[in-house]
This record gives C-alpha cells, sequence and structure tokens, in this order.
C-alpha cells in the first residue's frame, strides 16, 4: 500500500538519466510484476534511474537514484 490511507499501488513508472540529464520516463511494469529491462540502454554508457510508485493513476515519490553502466 501507500503506507498512509492503504491505497494499492497500481505499478510503477522507471525513469532514467544518462549524464546529468533530466530524468525522462522510459517505461513500466506493474505492481505484480516488479522487474523491468531496459532494452534500449547502450553499451558502455552510464545511466541513473528512479521508479515511481502509480497510486490512485496519480505518479507517488521517486525512489532514491541508483546508478549503473
Amino acid at each position: 500500500c501507500d503506507g498512509t490511507y492503504g491505497h494499492a499501488i497500481e505499478g510503477y513508472e522507471i525513469y532514467r538519466s544518462t549524464n546529468g540529464s533530466d530524468y525522462e520516463l522510459i517505461g513500466t511494469t506493474s505492481a505484480k510484476k516488479l522487474k523491468y529491462n531496459d532494452k534500449t540502454a547502450d553499451k558502455d554508457t552510464a545511466y541513473t534511474y528512479k521508479v515511481a510508485a502509480v497510486v490512485d493513476g496519480k505518479t507517488s515519490y521517486y525512489s532514491f537514484a541508483v546508478s549503473n553502466k
């Protein structure tokens, strides 16, 4: 749930940033799947990702950033 009012999380939005640019939405996943594979990532490129839960059709707060190359 969202931890405050008991509303179910409907899914997740995945955001990506490259070289400090603004984050852009690159995909979604269902609340049951909890897995996302970034098939658009380029080799030898550093990316930073954030995830946001979707509750009642609205994007919630972003997660902490995670970087990967």
